[in-house]
């Protein structure tokens, strides 16, 4: 048995289309919807889109990220003695059968851990086919075609975890909340001896963010830029995140000019102001 994970928050129509689209793979799964809406969600109100498929609802109460509504799931599955892997996948990108059946058939590589897969946009612009780092510094490779390589880190987007690893190391450190946190989560897989694996011949549509989720990301991505640094602080140099949080100013301002708003700029500098916590 495999899990998908299904994140909602203010997104039930993408909800709504993944079903359908997870309706049609004939591979033996469970779907897990985690709803971090205020509004309950039952399954009852899905079982007419998705009735080929055990379906299940995790109804939150409220907004917990992406890092606590994803481990939301992950209790779920312990708290009821469910077995499996388990794919992440946001409600806002796309799901086949070839994307699933590729991520399952990535298990019998050497030291599984965790895999992803390419990615493109709604032009057909390829996104990334595997992902290298330094320091903070994110490179998106899309210079290779292959079955399979490795990979700096798991993209949050879409991945299958092993449940080994899972049930060894945890899902999310919840402070994250957004963004960063499968970095965090792809450095722990590493360090317990696991390998990540990107399948860069298999791509899945990945919806550009709306400007006011970006503008919500410069927040997040500045402040928990410390708190990666402050839990794996030898792997990176010492000015690494100066570097990083003068990009994230430069992003900022972009946005800002481009917008006509303060509000990224003010969402950066609070960032900023709010990781300083982290190491204190």
């Amino acid at each position: 048995m495999v899990n998908i994970f299904l994140l909602n928050w203010q997104s039930f129509n993408s909800i709504k289309k993944r079903l359908q689209e997870i309706n049609e793979i004939k591979e033996v799964l469970r779907i897990i919807v985690i709803n971090n809406d205020s509004r309950s969600l039952q399954a009852i109100d899905m079982i007419c889109i998705c009735n080929y498929h055990e379906l299940h609802v995790v109804n939150n109460g409220c907004n917990l990220g992406y890092a606590g509504g994803n481990n939301a799931g992950y209790e779920y599955l312990k708290k009821n003695n469910l077995d499996g892997d388990v794919i992440i996948a946001n409600p806002d990108v796309s799901l086949s059968a070839k994307v699933i059946h590729s991520l399952l058939g990535a298990r019998g590589l050497e030291k599984f851990g965790a895999a992803m897969t390419a990615a493109h946009n709604e032009n057909g612009t390829v996104l990334y086919r595997y992902i290298m780092m330094s320091g903070f510094s994110q490179k998106w490779k899309c210079d290779l075609e292959s079955d399979f390589c490795k990979t700096d880190y798991v993209a949050g987007s879409l991945f299958l975890i092993s449940r080994e690893v899972l049930d060894k190391i945890g899902l999310f450190d919840e402070r994250y909340f957004l963004y960063w946190e499968e970095v965090d989560l792809s450095f722990r897989i590493k360090d317990a001896g696991y390998e990540l694996y990107s399948l860069p011949s298999i791509s899945i549509l990945r919806e550009t963010n709306s400007l006011s989720r970006t503008i919500n990301a410069l927040y997040y991505l500045s402040r928990n830029s410390f708190l990666l640094k402050f839990k794996f602080p030898k792997r990176f140099k010492k000015y690494d995140i100066i570097i990083y949080l003068f990009k994230m100013f430069i992003l900022g301002l972009k946005i800002s000019l481009k917008s006509r708003l303060v509000q990224p700029l003010i969402n950066v500098f609070k960032g900023f102001i709010d990781g300083l916590k982290f190491n204190r």
